[in-house]
């Protein structure tokens, strides 16, 4: 049963059922901060959203103000809203067919909004195009620590095969980048755990976040997970550095 929605009568229910297993122990939850939208910012280089996450904004509400073409302070709830299924629609290579459905507007309309997104961010479109485009020549992609995904239907007759394998050429090297990132700071949290010979213990993995039970605050845990990946890409002669930063979130 998924029970991700916080706000869901029956999630609060099943999630006040989970205790600590011992007394003054608690339970600390840790996530990163949009973590596949920031890798796919580092991938697409793409200057806008680097620029946005640099400048630690709002990225969804950033996203619908260069949607509307109106001031960041202009943007209501439902364009941030918007602008929130958008930017997340799109790391998974969504069709206007599937965005509308999304939406829950017209085809058109989608249309319209996924050519504004690539208008605002036009670094996106070329990382999507690279990525098909490697899938094609050697019918694989990579995440940036090298793990590969094979794209065996990249060159289907079938246009519906194709355009699957179309859309997991370009989110394969975001979601697992982030997947790869999220395990090394796994690895690094128990390794310290188990060396300082805390009593805090590593439980599980859920809907990409770590959860923990100790006693100790959680500086080690926030120390380890923003050290687990440092995006970075040197800079060309006369150029500026573009690396980007993975930021945390602690829930206790």
């Amino acid at each position: 049963m998924c029970i991700r929605d916080r706000k869901n009568e029956e999630g609060k229910e099943i999630r006040a059922a989970i205790k600590p297993q011992r007394p003054g122990w608690l339970l600390l939850s840790a996530d990163y901060s949009q973590i596949e939208l920031r890798v796919m910012a580092f991938l697409s280089q793409d200057t806008h959203l680097l620029e946005a996450f640099r400048r630690s904004q709002d990225i969804h509400r950033y996203t619908a103000s260069r949607l509307f073409d109106i001031p960041w302070s202009e943007v209501d709830e439902n364009q941030r809203r918007i602008g929130k299924m958008i930017n997340f629609s799109i790391i998974y290579g969504v069709s206007s067919f599937g965005l509308s459905s999304r939406l829950g507007i017209g085809r058109k309309d989608a249309e319209k909004f996924i050519d504004a997104y690539f208008r605002a961010y036009p670094g996106i479109k070329d990382y999507m195009n690279a990525a098909i485009a490697l899938a094609n020549s050697d019918g694989i992609v990579r995440t940036l620590y090298g793990r590969l995904r094979r794209i065996p239907f990249i060159a289907a007759r079938n246009p519906g095969l194709r355009k699957e394998a179309e859309r997991v050429a370009i989110n394969s090297p975001v979601q697992g980048t982030a997947a790869d990132v999220i395990k090394i700071a796994m690895i690094r949290i128990y390794e310290r755990l188990k060396r300082e010979g805390l009593q805090a213990r590593l439980i599980l993995q859920l809907a990409r976040g770590e959860g923990g039970g100790q006693r100790r605050p959680a500086r080690i845990l926030v120390s380890l997970i923003l050290c687990a990946a440092r995006l970075h890409r040197p800079s060309q002669p006369g150029g500026v550095e573009r690396g980007i930063r993975l930021l945390s979130l602690i829930h206790i």
